[in-house]
């Protein structure tokens, strides 16, 4: 033990885990950095300051005693244990102006100050250690059981204290008063920590002199049984956090009968060994786990004994780590050495290897889920393994519904929890609604709430009047398209405060966003184009506090949400944006109307290689014709659903049957499978309906895509008339945004819900509009469009609508930096061919998102991926790219966190650690009190 008094331990115990906690936090705090305003970011960099300082002690201080050959004094002892007591105590006491509220729970690595500990235990343990060894000479006998003794009278002492001397003590001020009383339980916690740890040091020392069935009794106390009953108590307190899982059980006991367990033969020692080695990290976790806890143990101790548990892992590590080494010195006997350590560090790296392994295969799972709903290939087909996607999606909602108690989040593992979502989930979110999308479609469940709206609700507007609306409009010759500054005006009419302007506004095919200004009093504030879901959140978290934000976003296809707050009773406020686009056309806001350049102008389309853009005056040249139409029947086929109830509901008239020989059928689940006639249709029932259990939920949205990407893929002269066949309700079946389709179907983009009461629904973006089924011909009514021949000599249907068309000559195509330059005409022309990819083939979001928004920067033209946002202060402008950076590095599918949570209490650890200080400070409060009335 004696080799603990080498200054190199400092390096070992101090320097080397505060490093590593302090890439953790950096860590921690590049996860939170954009809820953190000016406050917290100053004391982020003073205590990463007085870090530093520790460690620079710590160094100075092993330098000089490895310089000076010298052993690790009782003064070097005492400095650290006062120095990083005091650093702990200042910690815990800026724990929330380090953590605010406005930081989501689920975002905080487990308890930052129990994280902390974890890190400073071990050099607080090393101070201990050296007073021990300097205090407890081995020539002179020692009693275990007197220096137990001893640390139980700390808590008698406090006791009486608290009822003797307390009644009589009166400080003039309050916080001095508890600050003093702060600092003597803490002296009391020091001499509780070092009579105790005393007394393990002298038993530990004693060791080799037990007899071998002494020995066997304390490791099955403190390698099975203490262990097993921790873990069953904590089970039902889960003060600790989550540690119900079957494998820790599973674990302790294989652990535990590996260390009782002992052999005297080559093979079966080697087994032992490995065996050993493998689980060491499971010993090594609750020794982190329970570590920082150590200082509460001297109340567990008084509750029953309850305080052996805490004991446990303290002793059970040294134990293991001793088993270890007898294993090597006697198998070094017949194998080399290399192979053993070589065996030791694969051991020991057996767990969190196949930990991460799983893990990983638990992220390629949910994002090939997230991928099969989103942004999946409407040619390809996906399994997804359940019961993976049903343990991600539990740590999803476990995230969103995360609690803390003072000792952390207690609905997950400690650390362990932390780890899986930074390898599985980027440490992002997925909204509530993508959560319950994939439990319904993937799981099966049936609840009525998943009614997936395709867009956020939007709340009632406020009554704000468009005072005034003015255009400017300039043509650019060089690129021949206009620049158009449309001015707005608007007044507070809703007579209250803090009212929100929100409107949509639709922009034609061929014309884009292109800046952006807010007015902030006096001062003219230009947008900033930052990532859509970054703005959104920063837009929502800034609303909560009555700052001044203004945004642009787009909906789905053309239309744009337009918002601005907040405004004071009766307030005017000024915005305005640029509009970028090659014709004339007139702009609708809030009923009124203003045209956008010269309308006598008439202006040449444009083409290259990959796109080519008609202008509704090329248009108006074409010859129109008419497309017949055919009925696709979707058929609910998820799960538990009357697949023959559902089919007899296309009950249509014989006199009808010539309408309905091109009609095809599709059985949708989670997948679909599509079939030409009605015919073939009800031949599959009997199939579908067999294999019942591998349906899921209804993934409605994939399979109109579908169809509506197939019927642009064919080009023909006939197009599809979507009828969803479905018991379920409208709003459950009304939730497709088909806007941005509009390019695939010229004839318009809609679909039709045959009920359970047999009416026939129409789906649009407000309500549906009730039609008898009987006499569905009139979805016949065929409308016009326009042909346009392709220079491959192929046909493409345009709408007959007096606006530019863009047409994709290549589905696929590359977009380089070098075709994107500032409020470029063309270049918005080609961000917009690029949406009509990514709508045709939303596999390729995945790879090229990141490249479209970063050139939607460069070009300073809004796309569906970007948005344009006014901010009031630097400090929001930072946290927005701060989370921009975070969303633009993880996965499309994923979320901002989109709720603005407070977050629980933060863990006052000092104050349940000095649980008797609250009985002193109510005693002192009762005693103060009645003085005064005395």
């Amino acid at each position: 033990m004696r080799t603990l008094l080498h200054p190199k331990w400092i390096f070992i115990l101090n320097t080397a885990p505060i490093i590593f906690i302090m890439m953790l936090f950096a860590y921690q705090f590049r996860l939170i950095e954009s809820f953190l305003g000016p406050d917290s970011l100053q004391q982020w960099k003073l205590t990463a300051g007085l870090v530093i300082g520790l460690i620079g002690f710590s160094g100075l201080a092993a330098l000089y005693h490895i310089y000076g050959k010298k052993l690790l004094t009782p003064l070097y002892a005492v400095v650290c244990l006062v120095a990083y007591s005091i650093f702990l105590y200042y910690f815990g006491d800026n724990t929330r102006s380090l953590l605010p509220r406005s930081v989501p729970t689920w975002k905080i690595l487990d308890n930052s100050l129990v994280v902390l500990s974890s890190a400073l235990m071990p050099t607080l343990a090393h101070a201990m250690l050296i007073l021990i060894i300097w205090l407890t000479p081995e020539k002179k006998e020692q009693s275990a059981f007197m220096n137990f003794f001893l640390s139980l009278m700390v808590p008698v002492v406090w006791y009486l204290f608290a009822q003797i001397i307390l009644p009589f003590w009166n400080p003039d001020a309050s916080t001095t008063g508890n600050h003093i009383a702060t600092v003597l339980v803490l002296c009391g916690v020091v001499v509780f920590l070092f009579f105790l740890s005393r007394c393990l040091y002298i038993v530990i020392s004693r060791w080799p002199s037990y007899d071998e069935e002494t020995k066997i009794s304390h490791r099955i106390l403190f390698a099975i049984f203490l262990p097993i009953v921790g873990l069953l108590l904590n089970g039902s307190l889960k003060i600790f956090g989550d540690l119900s899982s079957p494998w820790f059980f599973g674990l302790a006991v294989v652990n535990g009968l590996l260390l009782c367990i002992s052999s005297q033969k080559r093979n079966w020692r080697l087994f032992l060994f490995i065996g050993r080695c493998i689980t060491l990290p499971f010993t090594l976790y609750f020794l982190l786990l329970f570590i920082p806890y150590l200082p509460l143990s001297i109340m567990a101790v008084v509750l029953l004994g309850a305080g052996l548990l805490m004991l446990a892992p303290l002793i059970l590590f040294p134990m293991h780590l001793s088993k270890l080494k007898n294993d090597l010195k006697f198998l070094s006997n017949s194998i080399a050495k290399k192979y053993l350590y070589t065996i030791a560090i694969v051991g020991f790296f057996a767990i969190p290897s196949i930990m991460t392994i799983n893990y990983h295969e638990d992220r390629q799972n949910l994002m090939e889920a997230l991928n099969y709903i989103h942004h999946s290939d409407y040619t390809q087909t996906h399994k997804i393994n359940k019961a993976r996607l049903k343990k991600s999606l539990n740590a999803l909602n476990t995230n969103r519904s995360s609690y803390r108690n003072n000792f952390g989040t207690v609905n997950k593992a400690p650390y362990i929890g932390s780890y899986y979502n930074w390898l599985v989930l980027d440490n992002l979110s997925l909204s509530n609604l993508k959560i319950e999308k994939m439990e319904y479609v993937f799981l099966g469940l049936t609840r009525e709430k998943y009614n997936f709206r395709s867009q956020p609700f939007i709340p009632r507007k406020d009554n704000i009047e468009l005072s005034s609306y003015e255009v400017s409009s300039q043509y650019d010759t060089e690129q021949n398209a206009y620049k158009t500054w449309v001015d707005l005006q608007l007044t507070n009419k809703a007579n209250r405060n803090n009212a929100e302007y929100t409107t949509t506004l639709e922009l034609p095919a061929g014309a884009w966003i292109s800046d952006y200004y807010l007015y902030v009093g006096d001062r003219k504030d230009f947008g900033l184009l930052t990532e859509k879901r970054a703005a959104t959140w920063i837009y929502a978290s800034i609303r909560n506090i009555n700052k001044d934000p203004g945004i642009l976003y787009y909906l789905g296809g053309n239309q744009i949400r337009f918002k601005v707050f907040p405004f004071s009773n009766n307030e005017v406020r000024k915005t305005g944006f640029e509009i970028i686009h090659r014709e004339p056309f007139t702009l609708d806001i809030d009923g009124q109307s203003r045209q956008l350049g010269d309308p006598q102008h008439q202006e040449i389309g444009f083409e290259n290689e990959n796109v080519l853009y008609l202008t509704a005056t090329e248009k108006a040249n074409l010859d129109k014709t008419h497309r017949n139409p055919y009925f696709h029947f979707i058929v609910d086929a998820s799960k538990d659903v009357d697949l023959q109830k559902q089919f007899d509901k296309i009950n249509f008239t014989t006199s009808q049957s010539d309408a309905f020989q091109n009609s095809k059928v599709t059985f949708a689940s989670s997948d679909h499978i599509a079939t030409s006639t009605l015919e073939l249709a009800r031949d599959n029932l009997q199939t579908i309906e067999a294999n019942n259990e591998s349906r899921d939920g209804l993934l409605l949205e994939r399979a109109i895509k579908k169809i509506l990407y197939e019927s642009y893929k064919d080009n023909t002269n006939t197009y599809p008339i979507i009828v969803v066949v479905s018991d379920k309700s409208y709003e459950a079946l009304s939730n497709v945004d088909t806007r941005d389709w509009a390019f695939a179907l010229p004839e318009g983009v809609k679909y039709y819900i045959l009920s359970k009461e047999s009416i026939l629904l129409k789906h649009s973006s407000s309500a549906g509009d009730s039609i008898n089924h009987t006499n569905p011909l009139f979805l016949f009514e065929k409308k016009p469009v326009l042909e346009f021949p392709m220079p491959d000599g192929s046909i493409r249907y345009l709408a007959d609508n007096n606006e530019g068309s863009l047409i994709l000559k290549n589905e696929k195509f590359q977009l380089n930096d070098s075709d994107i330059s500032e409020k470029n005409w063309v270049s918005g022309l080609l961000l917009q061919a690029k949406q009509y990819s990514h709508t045709l083939h939303p596999e390729l979001i995945n790879t090229e998102w990141t490249n479209i928004v970063r050139q939607s920067f460069r070009s300073r033209v809004m796309t569906p991926l970007t948005s344009y946002i006014v901010l009031e202060t630097e400090e929001q402008k930072q946290r927005l790219l701060a989370k921009q950076k975070q969303m633009l590095a993880g996965h499309k599918a994923l979320d901002a966190d989109n709720q603005i949570q407070n977050m629980s209490e933060p863990p006052l650890w000092l104050i349940t650690l000095l649980l008797f200080l609250f009985l002193c400070i109510k005693e002192l409060k009762q005693r103060i009190l009645f003085l005064r009335i005395k």
